[in-house]
């Protein structure tokens, strides 16, 4: 069952990336059955890259060169433990990030509501919230988001972004990507004045409950270090490490 999972996650991964480079405006991606090339455009390292669950030893390094030649921050993402991926990352200067466990469930556990929060889908005109909440529960500007928001307006079938408020006060934001009957969790943002609160696991727990609700068949996530423990209590189970190699 860990290996169907493995593969079938790492699956979803890859199209997830592939679809995000097609979608963007102005990016672009390439993919044949291992490999996925993704330039959103994004100036973040872990918006454009290659990824591969089975990284080829003539693909991966020259899908990672025109990548870097698309002059953005990237990425190069590949099992742990892979020295065709650590070969490539290496030889084009890229350094050693925090790994990503990539984690998947279809039996989610419900999450406690928290007293006094509403996590609620937003409405399209609402969209730009989620830029603003998780530019300050990432550190980042808000226009880093932009384009997501841009694109969640045009694909309000496949990107759906919630908030977490108290008070009306919003206190945390994700989104879930909705392809090929799973839903994908992403940027769970919870701004460092509403952290420890329960916050960040309501609003993944609604993302996949609403998904699940709808018809989805699992759930999938690439977690950081803060949040795996709380992605393990949801019911999330990991089915593989990635290691994430970044651009200066």
């Amino acid at each position: 069952m860990e290996a169907a999972s493995s593969e079938q996650a790492s699956s979803l991964l890859l199209a997830a990336r592939a679809w995000l480079g097609e979608r963007v405006p102005g990016g672009w991606s390439r993919q044949d059955g291992h490999h996925v090339a993704s330039v959103t455009g994004i100036a973040a390292p872990t918006m454009n890259g290659v990824w591969s669950a089975h990284p080829d030893a003539g693909r991966f390094p020259d899908w990672l060169s025109s990548v870097r030649d698309a002059g953005v921050p990237y990425c190069a993402q590949f099992p742990s433990g892979s020295t065709t991926g650590r070969k490539a990352a290496i030889g084009l200067g890229l350094t050693r990030g925090e790994d990503a466990p990539l984690m998947f469930t279809v039996a989610p556990t419900a999450e406690e509501a928290v007293p006094g929060l509403d996590v609620r889908r937003l409405d399209p005109a609402e969209l730009p919230l989620h830029a603003e909440v998780a530019a300050a529960g990432f550190g980042a500007p808000a226009a880093l988001f932009a384009p997501l928001v841009a694109l969640g307006a045009a694909e309000p079938s496949a990107l759906h972004f919630y908030v977490a408020e108290v008070g009306g006060e919003p206190v945390a934001t994700g989104l879930g990507l909705h392809l090929a009957d799973h839903v994908g969790v992403f940027n769970i943002a919870t701004p460092p004045e509403h952290r420890r609160r329960g916050y960040g696991a309501a609003i993944t727990s609604r993302i996949v409950g609403d998904a699940l609700a709808a018809g989805a068949r699992g759930a999938w996530l690439q977690s950081s270090a803060e949040g795996h423990s709380v992605y393990e209590r949801l019911g999330f189970a990991d089915v593989g490490v990635w290691e994430c190699w970044v651009s200066a």
